[in-house]
């Protein structure tokens, strides 16, 4: 498939889309427009096993320096949302799955609990 040349995203930009959209042919084209990404990874599409390596990279370095964490507590209409936030380097889930997601740079985990009040 080749994109058109109607496109219109700067370089540098950063593309966000939803899960549906974590295919390589996107990722690929983002890639070669030097586009940051941001997709949330469910178990559709083929992702299950990406999906599955974020989730063993958290599990094992969940105390290691390299991880950025943030918590967050907020009373919002009638309700109490507790956010928590996760970074941590790609380079944590094995070459042969993050090589098929453009090398991906940075796993983000975010968890949100709401409860009422």
């Amino acid at each position: 498939m080749i994109f058109s040349k109607k496109i219109t995203i700067d370089e540098d930009a950063l593309f966000y889309a939803d899960a549906l959209n974590l295919r390589d042919i996107l990722l690929n084209y983002l890639c070669l427009r030097k586009i940051d990404w941001l997709f949330p990874v469910k178990n559709n599409n083929g992702n299950k096993e990406l999906r599955k390596a974020i989730e063993k990279a958290f599990n094992e370095n969940s105390d290691s320096k390299e991880t950025f964490s943030h918590d967050s507590l907020e009373k919002i209409s009638g309700g109490i949302d507790e956010n928590s936030i996760q970074m941590m380097s790609a380079e944590a889930i094995p070459e042969e799955i993050r090589s098929l997601y453009g090398n991906a740079a940075t796993i983000i985990k975010v968890t949100k609990k709401t409860s009422k009040y």
